[in-house]
């Protein structure tokens, strides 16, 4: 494995709320795995200060850990590699430390990766009273930020090559398919299946979505 793609959309931020990413400017392997050995770590971390509505690139290879103060949406390639490298000396459930995985890691972290900072959106799509943003788009997934304005609606189509899972993050709202209507709950997230068809996202106040799908393309 060469590691696991993914991205953190920032949906509450305590005051000084920050995310690790990538190492600081002049880190080597060989000092960064004794730092590991020594429990030393931290001054070798890169962290990045976010606010609500931020969000972070995470390609595979990067270091990185989400800090305290936050509530994130987090939207991954399908893996399940997770190689720790570093726990802040904090103690399991068991009072033994959490097993490490140092050579796999060392292996596969980008040490290029040096002090990078936060993406920024791409504005794709807009209409009278709703905008289409970008926010990652890799061979994994795409995600987009959706704004859409009370009474406004958007109309997409699941043409049966891949499926979308749409998060309302605020507001209220219903998806339209096939002659029905679901109400969708804030802060919650709704698998649309690859066969639905034609599709209509109905805001009923104002509303901000996050869409994410694998482009087929």
């Amino acid at each position: 494995e060469l590691g696991k793609t993914e991205m953190w959309v920032v949906l509450h931020a305590e005051p000084g709320a920050c995310v690790q990413l990538g190492v600081k400017a002049g880190t080597e392997p060989a000092a960064f795995r004794q730092a590991i050995a020594d429990g030393q770590l931290e001054p070798f971390l890169h962290y990045i200060p976010v606010k609500s509505g931020d969000f972070v690139d995470v390609p595979a290879g990067s270091l990185h850990a989400i800090m305290g103060g936050l509530l994130i949406a987090e939207i991954q390639q399908n893996s399940n590699t997770t190689y720790r490298v570093y726990d802040w000396n904090r103690l399991g459930h068991d009072g033994q430390p959490r097993p490490l995985h140092v050579d796999k890691a060392i292996d596969v972290i980008n040490f290029d990766q040096v002090e990078p900072g936060l993406a920024a959106a791409e504005l794709i799509e807009e209409g009278a009273d709703w905008q289409r943003w970008r926010l990652v788009q890799n061979r994994y997934f795409t995600v987009e930020r959706l704004e859409l304005a009370a009474g406004s609606a958007f109309t997409g189509r699941c043409d049966g090559e891949t499926f979308e899972i749409w998060g309302l993050l605020d507001g209220r709202a219903a998806v339209q398919a096939d002659g029905t209507e679901t109400a969708l709950a804030a802060v919650n997230f709704t698998l649309l299946p690859a066969a639905m068809g034609q599709f209509v996202i109905q805001a009923y106040e104002d509303c901000h979505f996050l869409r994410s799908y694998v482009d087929a393309s």
